[in-house]
């Protein structure tokens, strides 16, 4: 359909009229900047099930060790590992859940700070793809804010980054 603009010397279209003020509030905004190295080429490692449940298996016993660790020095810690699902109060944060993910073979990591994220195994490492930390630096990160309120020592999660 075309419209006689008022105040503009020619007829324009109004589809493209939608279409050019759609993507010029597009470009207005400001452009995202990525604080951390962005993984997207770094592929997986080629692991079998066996493999996969062995390795998570064990990392969720490293982490649940650490957090009963942390239990004991600050008793407000809530852990719980049952059937690959580990869930965790740790107060003044909030509620976190990490849990196995057979069918694409990673760990997932929900914070109720950072939201909710996804670990494949990269070189060894669970690593996200989408920022490269790995899950042992979320976790240290996350926890530092309570351990350094509180003044405790930090929870090291020993084991978690080695290489498998």
């Amino acid at each position: 359909m075309k419209v006689f603009a008022p105040f503009a010397r020619q007829a324009f279209n109004t589809r493209s009229l939608l279409l050019r003020s759609t993507t010029s509030a597009l470009y207005q905004r400001s452009p995202m900047r990525f604080t951390q190295p962005c993984a997207y080429s770094t592929k997986p490692d080629d692991i079998s099930t066996e493999q996969y449940h062995k390795l998570s298996d064990e990392t969720l016993e490293i982490i649940l060790d650490s957090y009963e660790r942390l239990g004991e020095r600050y008793p407000a810690v809530d852990v719980e590992l049952s059937q690959g699902v580990l869930s965790l109060d740790l107060p003044p944060n909030g509620s976190y859940v990490i849990n196995k993910q057979p069918a694409n073979k990673q760990i997932w990591f929900s914070s109720p700070l950072s939201g909710p994220k996804r670990f494949d195994l990269v070189n060894g490492k669970w690593t996200s793809l989408r920022d490269g930390l790995s899950l042992g630096d979320d976790l240290r990160t996350e926890t530092k804010i309570v351990t350094d309120s509180l003044n405790l020592e930090p929870v090291l999660f020993e084991g978690i980054d080695d290489d498998a």
